[in-house]
């Protein structure tokens, strides 16, 4: 039959919850097979838009860009005026040479003169140190307590010429830019309106706009913990590596002529995703760029998605992953099931890609189920359709007209099913059935053209 296993998806898609049949385990059940079918399926839109638009156009902008342009427009300028700047010193560096050239000669003019006043100056000290009788200078040395020191020469130095270095260009540093990704590329690649055409002409437009990327500083946590050792117990210290991050996003849908028919900042996309390892006696050795690196790009990921199934459940013919199992009955007397099964499960896989297709190859399953499920006497004993067998047609009959949104058939079957002894499992599948054929029917009543 059609049991439902838990699969995760996006709350967007989260409509009800699935479970798993296990059949019974009796004599007569063990003919009872399943096989697991993945496949992926449309659903109708939610708030479906009028039939004459076809088109779509998505977008993703990054709302970091313009500060990135800021920076980069200002270093461009620094560079500018660090060229400019050096072309001048390059034009001006000549007329320097030159200045320190005629300043080098004038010096090497003027040092005769000067080396001339020096020794003239030392030779008028040393004629007036000369002059001091030795009891002044001792007498010196008793009052000040040093001795009169007598006169060096001191002439000044040769001139030295001094040529200005070359003028070199130095480029500015360019400041850190927030990571930039091509956008055209994610746009594509995650916001698809399914059941759209994507061209321009009177297109619906998607936009989303990434917030940008935050992530906390990595901490290590260290625990404590006595283990159980031979002969008593000994206290270990386990760490642990905890961090969190988050990219806020949000999403605009516009009509062709501009309206606005969605405009929305999910919380759970505002909301930190907490993370952190399994505790260990070692200490954890990480880099936080490349923490960052991953984390950033899963979540980018993940959040474009859930974007992506919120604006698909409400306005697209959004793809929807499901897994289910289907039942057959071993025997020679049930090959007419067993053919019913096989083409089934190729059906199930053609919907994603030819969705016209795959509904009718269910066609004859449909057909070969309702007409075993008419051979069904609840309670009957050594028939060819006993009760799990009936319960495994009608499960499968439940998920074909699901896909094929016959929600009367799906309604008229579930109303059978009432009247029948289900088990607790049973039970819960049917339930799911429920919620799933009160969601179609919302699809469907506002569903337009």
């Amino acid at each position: 039959m059609f049991a439902l296993k838990p699969h995760c998806s996006y709350a967007a898609l989260a409509l009800f919850t699935v479970f798993t049949f296990s059949v019974a385990t009796d004599v007569s059940a063990q003919k009872i097979k399943d096989e697991e079918v993945k496949f992926i399926y449309h659903k109708l839109p939610s708030a479906p838009l009028d039939p004459s638009f076809k088109n779509y156009q998505s977008f993703v902008i990054a709302a970091w860009e313009e500060q990135n342009e800021k920076i980069k427009a200002d270093h461009k300028q620094k560079v500018a005026d660090a060229k400019e700047k050096h072309q001048k010193d390059v034009a001006d560096y000549p007329s320097k040479v030159a200045e320190a050239k005629e300043m080098h000669a004038k010096a090497v003019a003027e040092h005769p003169a000067k080396v001339k006043e020096a020794q003239a100056r030392y030779d008028k000290e040393m004629e007036d140190y000369k002059k001091i009788s030795a009891g002044d200078k001792l007498a010196e040395r008793v009052v000040t307590g040093s001795s009169i020191r007598k006169p060096e020469l001191r002439l000044p130095s040769e001139p030295y010429l001094s040529i200005p270095s070359e003028p070199r260009y130095y480029e500015p540093t360019m400041p850190s830019l927030t990571k930039s990704y091509d956008y055209p590329v994610l746009a594509s690649t995650y916001l698809k309106l399914q059941g759209f055409n994507k061209t321009a002409d009177n297109a619906v437009k998607v936009t989303v706009t990434m917030q940008g990327f935050e992530m906390n500083e990595p901490k290590v946590n260290s625990e404590p913990r006595s283990i159980a050792m031979k002969g008593g117990t000994q206290s270990v210290t386990y760490y642990s590596l905890e961090y969190s991050y988050r990219h806020p996003m949000s999403v605009k849908v516009e009509l062709p002529d501009g309206t606005t028919i969605m405009n929305s900042t999910p919380e759970v996309l505002n909301n930190f995703v907490m993370v952190k390892t399994n505790g260990s006696d070692k200490y954890p050795v990480f880099s936080k760029d490349v923490l960052m690196k991953t984390s950033e790009e899963k979540i980018l990921q993940n959040n474009l998605h859930y974007l992506d199934s919120l604006v698909n459940d409400q306005y697209g013919f959004g793809l929807h992953k499901r897994e289910v199992e289907i039942s057959y009955v071993k025997g020679d007397e049930y090959m007419d099931l067993m053919q019913a099964f096989n083409e089934a499960s190729s059906a199930l896989l053609q919907l994603e890609n030819n969705e016209k297709e795959g509904l009718e190859a269910l066609n004859h399953p449909i057909e070969v189920w309702e007409k075993n499920f008419a051979e069904y006497t609840p309670g009957a004993k050594k028939v060819r359709i006993d009760d799990d067998a009936a319960y495994a047609i009608s499960f499968n009959l439940l998920e074909a007209y699901y896909l094929k949104r016959e929600e009367a058939k799906m309604q008229a079957l579930i109303q059978k099913l009432n009247g029948m002894e289900l088990s607790s499992k049973k039970r819960k599948i049917k339930a799911t059935y429920d919620l799933l054929l009160s969601d179609l029917k919302k699809r469907k009543a506002v569903q337009k053209g």
